[in-house]
């Protein structure tokens, strides 16, 4: 799902931008017509429609970010956006395209991440810190809940047993088994609570992330990323009306080599 959440922004991001934060906002989502192209990046974007794309995506998912995220991570977007704009800049001085493809590629699937923790019953982006699971992943069977139990699952879009899962930027699908196949719009945001052990307790755990997960822009599961770059789900199972609950896990096992959780610090400064 490599979408633009808006569709009214064409042209080159400006290169420069102001130091005041609100005029910094206003000039980081605002566009240059390629009419006359300065550097060799300009010309680069201006010249390549790939670029053209990738560059007009990136402004209105930035824009959208802005819109959508709180007050307070506002100036965290911005300074974020100016630090990839003079990267940009100095990794592909040459204006090469290889480099400015993969510049934007993962600019816009940083933006993405974001924006996939919204919906329109839930149109804000809190200040946690995004990651992105990446790759194809299997669940470990001992996630199951016994079929003779009467408790069920509260998470709403665990996966099921057995399950494997395709991931990336902005969209996880369960591929098999067949009757399970369905690809959601989804999310990580990084919390700042320890780990919980196998009976709920938060506990910490050495190198261990805690991370909520967003399925359709809503809040569902944790995911634990361990030392060893594992992940592990994290969940509670109920009778009905919620009572007699209890903690479960169940295991995610990297399948590809491109698996992975990829971790960006954008707001962390402002959860210490």
């Amino acid at each position: 799902m490599r979408r633009a959440f808006s569709r009214n922004a064409t042209g080159i991001l400006l290169l420069t931008l102001a130091f005041s934060p609100v005029h910094s906002a206003h000039a980081a989502r605002k566009s240059l017509e390629c009419r006359n192209p300065v550097t060799a990046v300009d010309r680069s974007i201006c010249s390549n429609k790939r670029l053209k794309r990738l560059d007009a995506e990136l402004t209105a998912n930035y824009r959208s970010v802005l819109k959508f995220v709180v007050p307070e991570g506002a100036n965290a977007i911005v300074s974020s956006q100016r630090a990839w704009i003079a990267e940009r800049n100095f990794r592909c001085a040459s204006g090469a395209t290889v480099c400015l493809s993969a510049a934007y590629q993962e600019r816009n699937e940083i933006l993405l991440a974001l924006l996939a923790r919204t919906s329109i019953d839930n149109p804000i982006i809190d200040a946690a810190d995004p990651a992105i699971l990446l790759g194809t992943w299997l669940v470990g069977a001992n996630g199951r809940v016994a079929t003779t139990s009467t408790r069920l699952a509260t998470a709403a879009h665990l996966p099921p047993a057995g399950a494997r899962l395709v991931a990336k930027a902005g969209e996880l699908c369960v591929v098999e088994p067949e009757d399970s196949r369905i690809c959601s719009q989804f999310a990580l945001a990084i919390e700042q609570a320890k780990p919980r052990n196998k009976h709920g307790d938060r506990t910490a755990v050495n190198d261990s992330v805690v991370m909520l997960t967003y399925f359709g822009g809503q809040a569902d599961f944790e995911l634990m990323l361990g030392s060893n770059h594992e992940l592990t789900a994290t969940f509670r199972v109920c009778e009905d009306a919620a009572r007699n609950c209890e903690w479960m896990q169940q295991r995610w096992e990297p399948q590809s080599p491109n698996a992975a959780v990829k971790r960006y610090h954008l707001f962390g400064s402002l959860e210490e």
